[in-house]
């Protein structure tokens, strides 16, 4: 039986890997391209089915270190635990700031704005 993995990878390793998925443990891997992208995968199994979440990019200007990648995978596999999907927690979260955003774009229209609107869309009829 393999041993499981526990912060198996280094700081320096994330900037010299060769491409591939290099396992860090606790669901969070490195998937390094060929091209040299970097970035960091979270994955878990829900119901049976194997699901990835990307965490960020390893290197460059808005870069995620090692320890923020794990801090974030704690988190994760906290919801999985729980019996939560990250990706359904994260899209419902996205709806909900997309429904406040358009409710506070509609209280900032006025009649008068309404009404000029609708006389400029119709004018020509």
């Amino acid at each position: 039986m393999p041993r499981k993995l526990s912060n198996a990878l280094k700081a320096l390793q994330v900037k010299n890997l060769s491409p591939g998925r290099h396992t860090d443990g606790g669901g969070l891997q490195l998937l390094v391209k060929k091209s040299g992208a970097r970035s960091w995968v979270f994955r878990f199994m829900l119901d049976g089915k194997s699901r990835d979440i990307g965490l960020g990019a390893a290197i460059g200007p808005d870069a995620i270190s090692l320890a923020q990648a794990r801090d974030k995978a704690i988190d994760l596999r906290r919801l999985v635990q729980s019996g939560l999907d990250p990706l359904q927690e994260q899209a419902r979260i996205d709806a909900e700031s997309e429904a406040e955003a358009q409710v506070a774009h509609i209280a900032g229209i006025t009649f008068k704005v309404s009404a000029e609107t609708y006389i400029a869309a119709h004018s020509d009829s």
